[in-house]
């Protein structure tokens, strides 16, 4: 039997804590991506598109929108273990977070 110090296992634990809190946020993100990501496509946002003018108040562009809305899109096929795309997500989440 290995005895960790207790600095050791105080570590392990404070890991296990924070992939929980992880794990927590996944699945929220997937529940608010999908509900979203329905909304998105019933109000016709696909065949009317959002345009610049829509979203100029938020300090956004349509296209942070629409990469975003990609973005999720990937996020919900990787949650239900469809194949997805490789796109460059942290770029496009940090781009709309920090407007």
């Amino acid at each position: 039997m290995t005895v960790f110090s207790d600095a050791d296992l105080a570590k392990k634990k404070q890991y296990i804590a924070t992939l929980m809190n992880v794990a927590t946020l996944f699945a929220e993100l997937d529940i608010i991506s999908t509900s979203e990501g329905k909304y998105i496509i019933n109000k016709k946002w696909v065949t009317n598109p959002i345009t610049d003018a829509d979203v100029e108040s938020y300090g956004v562009t349509a296209a942070d929108v629409s990469n975003f809305f990609t973005l999720m899109t990937q996020f919900n096929r990787l949650m239900t273990n469809q194949t997805t795309t490789p796109l460059e997500g942290r770029k496009f989440a940090d781009m709309v977070r920090s407007r």
